[in-house]
Order: structure tokens, then C-alpha cells, then sequence
């Protein structure tokens, strides 16, 4: 079969939008705002969400947020500068024991099972897990960080 035949046989049996689904699923926002994704903001949920997936199951919990245009962020009081509106952060809130989940998912994130990870932040004040990643192909430290109340971080102690 040709290249155009592969294609149209997947378009016919709906493969391009069940791959394309994570963009509605995360687009999450409870604002009256249109979050429209950006074509870089789109790229980067679709390669990123199958370890989201992963991080939400293995520690039973809910995703909050993920992308967010930045109309949206600015409605949430988010910075500018945040990784929710480049689709490269998700948040996480677990239903569960909060200190359990903030270790298995850095043990994960330190094993490298969850992706291109950049920032990892426990959000303690609201019992938020944030993962903020780097943009395709570029790797690097991981920053650990504890934010204790709105704008003050501290090194993450939970080991």
C-alpha cells in the first residue's frame, strides 16, 4: 500500500482523531475564555501526555491543569512566563496520601519515566503536583522545589 493509501485508510477508521483527542482532554479550563492551543502548544501535549496518563494513574490522581492559552493564564493568575501556556506543565492533584504521592512520582521522575522533566514543584499550601517539562529535544537538570504559600519556594525536602 502507498504512503497516501496508509493515510487515507487511517483517516477512514478515525486513527487521526483518536491521536488528536488528548487536545480536547486537556483543555481544561473552567474560564468563559476560548483556550485556543497554539500549533507549538499542540505538539507539545500530544508528545507529552501519554506520561501524564502514567504520573495521573500511578498515583491516583487528578489532572487540574494543563494547557492554558495565555488569556486563560492570565484569568488564573498564572505567570507569563508559565510552561501551562507552551503545553510543557501539568498539574496534578492526588486523591490520596499527599506525601506518598509526591514520592512515587519524583521516584519516577528521577528514574526517567516521565519524560523530559524540567521542574518538578509540590505545591504544598494546595496539595498540587506540578511537572514542568523543557521543549522537545532538549533535556537538563531537574529542579525540585517545595512552594510553601503563593511565590515562596523552598529546596523539596520529601525524599
Amino acid at each position: 500500500m502507498t504512503d497516501v493509501g496508509i493515510i487515507i485508510g487511517a483517516l477512514a477508521g478515525g486513527a487521526l482523531i483518536k491521536a488528536l483527542e488528548p487536545l480536547k482532554r486537556y483543555n481544561l479550563t473552567s474560564q468563559k475564555v476560548k483556550n485556543r492551543y497554539t500549533v507549538s502548544a499542540a505538539i507539545n501535549v500530544l508528545s507529552l501526555h501519554r506520561f501524564w496518563e502514567h504520573a495521573k494513574e500511578l498515583i491516583d490522581a487528578k489532572i487540574t491543569s494543563v494547557y492554558r492559552s495565555p488569556e486563560v493564564n492570565a484569568l488564573v493568575g498564572g505567570v507569563k512566563t508559565s510552561d501551562h501556556t507552551k503545553g510543557l506543565a501539568v498539574d496534578f492533584v492526588a486523591r490520596g496520601d499527599k506525601l506518598k504521592a509526591v514520592r512515587v512520582l519524583r521516584a519516577e521522575v528521577e528514574a526517567g519515566r516521565m519524560g523530559p522533566v524540567r521542574q518538578f514543584i509540590w505545591e504544598s499550601y494546595k496539595n498540587v503536583l506540578h511537572l514542568g517539562y523543557y521543549p522537545n529535544g532538549k533535556t537538563g537538570k531537574v529542579e525540585y522545589l517545595e512552594q510553601y504559600a503563593t511565590g515562596k519556594n523552598k529546596p523539596l525536602g520529601v525524599a
